[in-house]
């Protein structure tokens, strides 16, 4: 072989080498796809829809106050508060209800089971045996309600000296001071959590604790 041909060979050899990761770098960049660039409109129209959505759960001109509820838990039968309802405007059969902590009128009393037991549940964790129970009558006030009874029957269970349920032995109406407001409760419902303080000073005296 010719040093001429030697050179041409070794030009060969390297020109090859480069060539092909020329090639393979080419094809690998057409290859690979180029990201796409979010459509603004599109994007403006996604936020326009999920905000119309949240104010149509969220404004209060979009819901009818339907009245007032009593909720008494299903598990526990305790007595849970007062609840304003409201009905949605565009949707009848969707409800809330929220949580009163001053008087309102009441309209029905209704038992419930789900995450607000689980929530009463809870706050009795604690509070689920006792060791004794006694039976008495005493006058009943309930703060939040702002209802009240006089000489009521209950049962108290008791752990320790401490209250931990007060039953009512029979079916009982609660009445506002001006008899606006009438609220029944069956028996075996748990009230010691309206309770006011001084029903439950009652209550205790009433069953010598």
């Amino acid at each position: 072989m010719t040093q001429r041909q030697d050179d041409m060979a070794g030009e060969s050899d390297i020109s090859l080498d480069d060539l092909f990761t020329d090639a393979m770098l080419t094809q690998a960049a057409k290859n690979k796809k180029q990201p796409k660039s979010a459509d603004p409109s599109l994007r403006h129209a996604l936020d326009a829809t999920a905000k119309k959505m949240r104010e149509m759960y969220t404004l209060p001109e979009n819901w009818n106050r339907t009245g007032g509820v009593a909720f008494i838990d299903k598990a526990t039968q305790t007595l849970v508060g007062n609840f304003s309802e409201y009905q949605h405007k565009t949707f009848p059969h969707t409800k809330k209800w929220l949580r009163e902590h001053t008087p309102i009128s009441i309209d029905r009393t209704e038992v419930v089971a789900g995450y607000l037991g689980e929530q009463v549940m809870e706050r009795l964790s604690a509070h689920q045996s006792w060791n004794e129970q006694r039976s008495g009558t005493a006058d009943m006030l309930f703060d939040e309600m702002q209802v009240e009874a006089p000489r009521i029957g209950f049962t108290a269970y008791i752990r320790l000296g401490v209250l931990q349920r007060v039953e009512l032995l029979y079916n009982t109406i609660f009445a506002s001071v001006a008899g606006s407001m009438l609220i029944s409760l069956p028996m075996g419902t748990n009230v010691l959590e309206q309770l006011s303080t001084d029903s439950r000073a009652a209550v205790r005296k009433a069953v010598g604790l």
